[in-house]
């Protein structure tokens, strides 16, 4: 859909490495309250996924893609969760949201040499 060499079915090598950078860059800059996804400690935590569908890819794919993965998260409202009942594991959900801690952004740079 976002170019023509690219192929209907799984992601190529490249589709998988944008997502690598920008998994990294948004795990790294802590630009999601991870603490705050979990719901019992060491049993259940909410599981957080962002899809990007590209339509054009004209150049600067993974800058396009780390900031559409941003305004995704700053959208994002995780609900909120009381536990108790006779077990002590009964959960209850209400609603809420995850704190958006920092805003993180991908550069990419190049060197290029003179042909002439």
């Amino acid at each position: 859909m976002a170019a023509p060499e690219f192929e209907i079915g799984r992601p190529g090598e490249a589709a998988v490495e944008v997502g690598r950078i920008i998994e990294r860059s948004l795990r790294d800059s802590r630009a999601l309250d991870t603490e705050s996804l979990v719901v019992l400690s060491g049993m259940k935590v909410w599981h957080v996924k962002c899809d990007i569908h590209v339509l054009d890819h004209d150049g600067n794919l993974t800058d396009a893609c780390a900031l559409a993965a941003l305004a995704a998260l700053t959208a994002f409202r995780r609900p909120d969760v009381t536990i108790g009942g006779a077990t002590g594991k009964e959960i209850t959900i209400h609603p809420a949201e995850v704190r958006f801690i920092t805003f993180c952004g991908c550069v990419m740079s190049s060197v290029q040499t003179g042909t002439g």
